[in-house]
């Protein structure tokens, strides 16, 4: 079982109050909640009434023997503080000693803080510092008795004032209360974490919650974890992680989670004012997109595809050997073998059949907007995002060091961030993913559960 520990300055009304011969409230905390240790905190006056008649010490003495619980007693003595109204001096110099006391005692030992003795600066730094809640210990105020007041004697004699205490007397009602403080630096952080989130800046979120050594976010960096995790496409890891939660955060699962993933971060990239990483982002998701359009409205561009290794990576090519081989029974992939052609001169002459041609959007966009498939409004959207977004500034801000802001953004394109996002979305209603508004709104409602796990 641990120790418990007492800090405490003392005041005029310390040990025993001459007004009325009660506990002054550093005996009174020792007479009920029995510290083992007690450190003594003694300004210039207290340490010269300590050395007169050790009346500190003695009363600690008598009121150990008198309740059968040994107090160690350990004077802070400071005969040369003489302004002890000072909060500001206070506030640093009981910092520095609780900061120590914290750091020397064991896991299980209590450390107890009176904040009813001393100054009134010595009382309001403690309670500052208690609300503040960097230090694992806990304020205890005294009530002052309801008694008449007796004129004060000259002389202190502890001896008579403790013989007639009336807090000796058998059932005496203890005056002590434990604060229970706010804790403002945990609030405070506690809402740093909260905005963090609403910005959908989990890294931050995450990186805070983990130097916090308050046990109260514990509970709230599983989720951070997976968040950081959904939020950098890391969906391998996001999937792991979200069996240990008990809510299922991805609207679509399956073959078709990753790009729709990859376009919510697009659309929480372009929230966050971050345009330069949204405009840059688009074209891996547009290559995607227009392959499932493709797939649910044409063909399966895939089976038309072959894989050009590259030291350590892969890049899909068109199998133009294929086409030409599956176009003579395929009227589907004549078609797309006539978009090909028409768009890229000799794309099929036998000079250029091994030389590589990579799977983009152009080349797949061509294929959707031709009139060979009759796709209108579909090919219209899909024309409009590759002409009109990734051919102009999406290029442009990839290849070039320019700001990107939105009048930029639609002075090139004729729309703003979020045309570019709902023209987006309508590409998504092409294909054979089922969509609600629900399921792009899936990070807010994540965010909403965040907070709610914080705000437990």
């Amino acid at each position: 079982m641990g120790k418990t520990i007492l800090f405490s300055p003392v005041g005029i009304t310390d040990p025993v109050s001459p007004k009325n011969f009660y506990d002054g409230s550093m005996l009174h905390i020792c007479r009920h909640l029995k510290p083992d240790v007690v450190y003594l905190y003694l300004s210039s006056e207290m340490t010269e009434k300590e050395h007169s008649d050790h009346r500190f010490t003695r009363a600690i003495n008598l009121l150990s023997k008198k309740i059968n619980h040994e107090i160690k007693v350990h004077l802070i003595e400071k005969p040369d503080l003489v302004k002890a109204h000072e909060f500001d001096f206070f506030f640093e110099e009981f910092g520095q000693i609780l900061k120590k006391l914290t750091a020397d005692k064991a896991k299980d030992d209590t450390l107890l803080i009176n904040i009813s003795s001393g100054t009134p600066g010595m009382k309001s730094a403690l309670s500052v510092m208690s609300a503040l809640g960097e230090y694992d210990c806990q304020c205890v105020q005294i009530a002052m008795p309801e008694r008449t007041y007796i004129q004060k004697e000259e002389k202190y004699d502890l001896d008579t004032y403790f013989g007639l205490n009336p807090d000796n007397e058998e059932n005496v009602p203890a005056r002590i209360s434990k604060i229970k403080s706010p804790n403002l630096l945990y609030m405070r952080d506690k809402q740093n974490i909260i905005e963090f989130i609403k910005k959908y800046d989990y890294e931050a979120a995450y990186q805070l919650s983990e130097k916090l050594p308050l046990v109260k976010f514990e509970k709230i960096r599983p989720y951070l974890l997976f968040a950081k995790a959904r939020y950098s496409l890391n969906i391998i890891e996001a999937n792991t992680l979200k069996k240990s939660l008990p809510q299922d955060f991805f609207p679509v699962k399956g073959l078709n989670q990753k790009l729709f993933e990859y376009a919510l971060a697009c659309e929480i990239k372009r929230r966050k004012g971050e345009l330069a990483d949204f405009i840059r982002a688009l074209t891996p998701m547009i290559v995607d997109l227009y392959a499932k359009i493709a797939k649910h409205h044409i063909y399966d561009l895939s089976n038309l595809y072959k894989t050009l290794k590259k030291s350590n990576s892969k890049s899909h090519v068109w199998d133009k050997k294929k086409i030409l081989v599956l176009s003579e029974t395929d009227e589907t992939v004549a078609k797309i073998k006539l978009a090909l052609s028409e768009k890229y001169e000799d794309f099929f002459s036998p000079s250029k059949l091994d030389i590589p041609n990579y799977i983009n959007s152009d080349s797949i966009c061509a294929i959707i907007v031709s009139p060979e498939f009759n796709l209108n409004k579909i090919a219209s959207d899909v024309s409009l995002l590759r002409d009109n977004v990734e051919k102009t500034i999406r290029n442009n801000t990839a290849h070039q060091m320019i700001e990107v802001n939105e009048k930029k953004i639609e002075k090139l394109t004729g729309l703003n961030s979020e045309n570019i996002m709902e023209l987006i979305r309508r590409l998504f209603s092409y294909t054979d993913i089922v969509l609600t508004e629900d399921c792009w709104n899936s990070y807010d409602h994540m965010n909403e559960i965040l907070i709610g796990v914080m705000q437990e």
